[in-house]
């Protein structure tokens, strides 16, 4: 064994080896691993991003020429009377819709007319047409069940789209007398 004297001490020389290999090779091993780690974040890299992203809706609108006032406001009607209007249906949506015409009723009015008078409607642009009595008319109550469908687009420049609808009612041969009945045009639009 060898031992060297150093002062009044003795040191084991190659105890001393050992420890100091020992210590070095766990040391070694970790600077060897913070060098593969630095050396991954010294690598080129590049991005590339897009501008942001925005996200909208479009619109829906529709108008008639008689919002305040009632199509047809008659009394003392006789068998065979009859007569029609034309309503203005103005689209100004931004997207392309199909729009249906149905009835809104109150519910506690009279009715009793209705069996007896005769209603047509005519969108005079495509042509399309309903016939039937205004009881068969008042039963049409929702989108689903609307009559005289026609598509409405936007424009290229915004401006706003005409639909005109002829509305035709005639008074049947076998009207009861002191006999009433009220509807409500909708015309309801919705997209595709």
């Amino acid at each position: 064994m060898m031992r060297a004297l150093i002062g009044r001490r003795s040191v084991d020389v190659r105890g001393a080896r050992s420890w100091v290999l020992a210590l070095a090779t766990p040391v070694a091993l970790l600077l060897a691993a913070l060098l593969v780690y630095n050396a991954s974040f010294a690598a080129f890299s590049a991005k590339s991003e897009t501008a942001v992203n925005s996200f909208s809706t479009g619109t829906v609108r529709l108008w008639n020429d008689h919002v305040d006032h009632a199509v047809f406001d008659v009394s003392d009607l006789s068998p065979g009377d009859h007569a029609w209007a034309m309503v203005r249906v103005e689209y100004a949506g931004s997207l392309a819709s199909t729009v249906k015409l149905y009835a809104q009723v109150d519910g506690d009015a009279e009715q009793d007319l209705a069996p007896y008078v005769e209603l047509s409607f005519r969108e005079t642009g495509s042509g399309a047409t309903w016939k039937g009595t205004l009881d068969q008319f008042a039963k049409l109550t929702d989108y689903g069940t609307g009559v005289v469908p026609f598509e409405m687009a936007p424009t290229a420049d915004g401006a706003t789209r005409d639909a005109f609808f002829v509305i035709d009612y005639k008074v049947l041969e076998n009207a009861p007398q002191d006999a009433s009945a009220s509807v409500s045009f909708v015309w309801e639009a919705k997209t595709h």
